[in-house]
């Protein structure tokens, strides 16, 4: 205790006594004797801690409401979860653990609510605004963000290939999808807040067109959608599917309303079952603009527009936490929009922090790496029911996520040599279509092969989804996209 309480009052001691020397020293007597004083005074002043040292007793200041805050309840969780006895647990291991997980929850509480709520309210300590924003331009290394995001989801489907044992699939694949939500708010942002500018340059007041946004949406999202839906119905209908049940997912499809029907107490076959996530984007698309438009006076402050969007993410986070313990099924939870929002919120922060650089590239790219091992931790420990996930886990996925995006973004360190890779890059530029046509292409690879081993259907399933992907890509993707460029030009 007195070794932290040192670390902590030491530093902020001695400069404190520095700058009343200083100010001593100032009206200190005049003539010779005076201004030797004086000197040496101004000389000790100039002294400051060293810069570890200051960032350790601010850190220990910071962290120490929050532990002070948090530990009770770590302490009861943690003799909960491992049946240990009050005043008979091992000490060193049981204090070192109550240690770390409230300094880490004092962490979060600082970062996602202290720091954030004092910059609302204030507008301190969010960082300062560059004078001219910088626009978002092509970036390969997003499309490998997207390769790996649809690989992990790839990997978590194996389960469906080996009868529902997830021995060999990546338990915490599904994840991939929080880095497409992410990812998407933070690449539509980016594409609005560009519009805003160049609307203000060019009539000095900032605008969106709405419907020429919808049009560049529906463009992307349909035609892939359409003929994945077309051939896939044909396809569960010869199988055995309801005809009026395929049409009934179709629509629910196209009206991008999928991720409502677990709450309205419907099942969707399970080779439709990924549909709710697209549902889940484009009403977040939605709401991103009609956010950005409504804040379009305000973007010059984007500390504070920041500062908001984190708020908004941790209210997420506390409804779902609500919905999770009022027993609501986790699996409609999941696909909720008012329970997932939070991936948006700080998608479109993360885009405004890199536009209005209010952190450095190098912070950024140090974020970014150590959020990218979270994220690996959690794609191999994390499974769709664990708990922790909807008790603040998904909102920590959410910023890691952001994080992630955001030193990519950069285009330079780990994170975006990583995702810059040629591989990752090809599989992201396919994503949409593979995201699309892999889980059907899973289930029917199982009807055909039934008791083959999982290793050659693995083989079929992935090439089969692969192959499906390229022909979408290349015959609907790249075709409506590029007659879509030349209309506008």
């Amino acid at each position: 205790f007195l070794v932290v309480a040192a670390g902590v009052v030491v530093p902020s001691a001695l400069a404190t006594s520095a700058l009343a020397t200083s100010a001593t020293a100032t009206s200190g007597p005049a003539g010779s004797g005076g201004a030797d004083l004086g000197g040496k005074a101004r000389q000790r002043a100039t002294w400051r801690p060293p810069r570890w040292a200051a960032l350790a007793a601010t850190g220990a200041a910071l962290a120490s409401y929050g532990v002070y805050l948090w530990h009770q309840w770590v302490t009861e969780e943690l003799f909960a979860v491992r049946d240990l006895l009050e005043f008979q647990a091992p000490f060193p291991s049981v204090l070192s653990a109550v240690l770390v997980a409230s300094s880490a929850l004092a962490v979060l509480t600082y970062w996602f609510v202290e720091r954030p709520a004092t910059t609302a309210a204030l507008g301190l300590g969010g960082g300062t605004p560059a004078a001219q924003p910088r626009q978002l331009g092509p970036q390969p290394q997003l499309d490998g963000l997207r390769g790996l995001a649809i690989l992990a989801v790839l990997g978590t489907h194996i389960v469906f290939l080996d009868g529902g044992s997830d021995r060999w699939a990546l338990r915490g694949g599904f994840l991939g999808v929080d880095v497409f939500l992410g990812l998407s708010a933070f690449l539509i942002a980016a594409v609005l807040l560009r519009e805003l500018d160049e609307t203000r340059a060019r009539t000095g007041e900032a605008g969106i067109d709405g419907r020429d946004f919808a049009r560049r949406r529906a463009r992307r999202l349909y035609p892939p959608l359409l003929l994945f839906l077309a051939v896939e119905g044909t396809v569960a209908v010869l199988l055995g599917t309801g005809l009026g049940e395929q049409l009934r997912q179709s629509i629910l499809a196209l009206t991008f309303t999928a991720n409502w029907q677990l709450s309205w107490g419907a099942q969707p076959p399970f080779e439709l079952v990924l549909l709710w996530s697209l549902s889940l984007e484009a009403q977040l698309y939605v709401l991103m603009a009609i956010g950005l438009y409504l804040a379009r006076r305000s973007l010059a402050r984007a500390d504070r527009v920041v500062a908001w969007l984190t708020l908004g993410a941790v209210a997420v986070c506390l409804w779902r936490l609500y919905l999770y313990q009022r027993g609501v099924e986790l699996e409609a939870l999941y696909e909720r929009t008012d329970a997932r929002a939070d991936s948006m919120l700080l998608g479109v922060a993360a885009a405004l922090i890199w536009r209005s650089r209010l952190a450095s590239d190098r912070a950024m790219r140090l974020v970014g790496g150590g959020a990218a091992l979270v994220l690996v931790f959690a794609l191999f420990f994390a499974t769709p029911s664990t708990p922790w996930l909807f008790e603040g886990g998904f909102t920590v996925i959410a910023a890691c996520a952001a994080a992630v995006v955001a030193a990519a973004a950069t285009a330079r360190g780990t994170v975006a040599r990583v995702s810059g890779w040629a591989p990752l890059r090809a599989a992201g530029a396919i994503s949409y279509s593979l995201y699309l046509w892999h889980l059907p292409i899973y289930l029917w690879t199982v009807r055909a092969m039934g008791g083959a081993p999982l290793w050659s259907k693995a083989l079929v399933a992935i090439s089969c989804s692969l192959l499906a992907a390229i022909v979408s890509y290349r015959l609907v993707e790249v075709r409506v996209l590029a007659g879509w460029r030349r209309h506008r030009q």
